[in-house]
């Protein structure tokens, strides 16, 4: 995960691995898989962001989809980038 991260994957976001933590795209509690296709590399401050705020992330083709409660996409980050 780390290789293929590198930094926090939440959209605008570029603080290192040495802040990272992480996350289950899809919550363990919903059934989510402790695989590499289902986790992604948060900072401290946006993985605590995504479970206060009830962010919804989902794993696309060749990246991670930031979607709000309400249905909005907050944005994409694709692997490598």
């Amino acid at each position: 995960m780390i290789a293929r991260d590198r930094t926090c994957r939440y959209p605008g976001c570029n603080d290192t691995i040495a802040h990272g933590q992480i996350h289950h795209a899809l919550p363990w509690q919903a059934g989510g898989r402790t695989t590499l296709a289902n986790a992604v590399l948060l900072c401290w401050h946006h993985h605590a962001m995504v479970h206060r705020e009830a962010i919804a992330i989902s794993h696309h083709d060749g990246g991670f989809v930031f979607t709000s409660p309400d249905g909005t996409v907050i944005g994409v980050r694709r692997h490598g980038m």
